[in-house]
């Protein structure tokens, strides 16, 4: 699938730059919407000018792997004016505005 940066939620699932001017964000979740996610990959992401890493440990128990990877939920909605998701090794960013 491809990135859709005007949507919402906004769906990046590639390296790509979104300005978001005047929006305001509730959610932002790296998903492994495949099931395919392995260990040791990579998600950054810069907002406003604040680089975030993560990095996916696959689960040593026996049982399903998340589906949520990572997600930054926000009781009162940020306000975002430039996005950018530097580095994205599999699975997908949803970001939900209001």
């Amino acid at each position: 699938m491809a990135n859709l940066l005007t949507s919402n939620p906004i769906y990046i699932d590639t390296a790509a730059s979104s300005d978001i001017y005047n929006r305001r964000v509730v959610l932002i979740q790296w998903q492994d919407e495949a099931g395919d996610l392995a260990d040791d990959e990579d998600l950054s992401i810069t907002i406003n000018g604040v680089t975030f890493a993560m990095k996916f440990k696959l689960p040593t128990d026996v049982g399903q792997q998340p589906i949520i990877i990572w997600e930054a939920a926000f009781s009162t909605p940020i306000q975002v004016t430039h996005l950018v998701v530097n580095t994205i090794d599999d699975g997908a960013l949803l970001v939900w505005c209001v």
